[in-house]
């Protein structure tokens, strides 16, 4: 488990992407545990865009 407010990881590092349909299926719910299912900000006032993405190696070629 994650400690409170530590950064998670990439996606691609939580887990294989070619995995079987049971093995998907219990990454899936090993992830639903990480859930937060309730309002830990309280009322927000102000929001900030900030970049969502991360950049690939370049192809070479």
């Amino acid at each position: 488990m994650t400690p409170e407010g530590a950064i998670h990881p990439l996606p691609d590092r939580l887990h294989p992407w070619d995995l079987s349909p049971a093995e998907a299926r219990a990454v899936q719910r090993r992830l639903a545990q990480s859930l937060i299912l309730e309002n830990r900000l309280g009322d927000v006032k102000r929001a900030s865009p900030i970049p969502g993405g991360w950049a690939s190696p370049p192809i070479s070629g």
